[in-house]
């Protein structure tokens, strides 16, 4: 029986990556100054994606939520 572990595409990972860092700088330049509370939600929500996504763009070890197994008997 062997595991296997894929990771999620490189590119992807990058895209969603400055996706988050562009929402961090929306909220923190735009939203928490206009809607206080929600601004700085929003501006968390966002640390939150790019946080995750920069640990798997730039992550040595294979970081993933789901575990792809192949049985081959």
């Amino acid at each position: 029986m062997e595991k296997e572990r894929k990771k999620k595409d490189k590119f992807q990972t990058a895209i969603w990556f400055v996706l988050g860092v562009v929402l961090v700088i929306i909220g923190g330049v735009i939203l928490i100054p206009l809607l206080k509370i929600y601004g700085i939600l929003w501006t968390i929500l966002a640390v939150g994606v790019a946080t995750y996504q920069g640990i798997k763009l730039f992550s040595s070890k294979s970081f993933t939520m789901w575990e792809t197994i192949n049985d081959e008997d």
